[in-house]
C-alpha cells in the first residue's frame, strides 16, 4: 500500500519516499511512526561511518605508531 505523508511530517522524521514505515495506534488514539530499517541499509551505514571514523583517527593512530 502506498500513502502520502505531509512534508512536515517527512522533514521532522526524515523519511524520504520509497522508504518502508509502519504505523501503530496508541492507546491515547496517537499515532507512531516508524521508519523500517533493513539489515543490509544498516550494515552499509555502519561500513560508511566506521571509514569515515578510521581517516578522522588516522593520523593520530599513525603518530602514536611512531612513538
Amino acid at each position: 500500500m502506498s500513502v502520502t505523508i505531509p512534508k512536515a511530517i517527512c522533514d521532522a522524521t526524515r523519511i524520504k519516499y520509497g522508504d518502508e514505515v509502519s504505523f501503530a495506534v496508541n492507546e491515547d488514539n496517537s499515532i507512531t511512526i516508524r521508519l523500517v530499517v533493513k539489515n543490509d541499509e544498516v550494515d552499509e551505514q555502519m561500513i560508511e561511518r566506521d571509514a569515515k571514523m578510521y581517516q578522522k583517527l588516522k593520523p593520530a593512530m599513525d603518530y602514536l605508531k611512531d612513538k
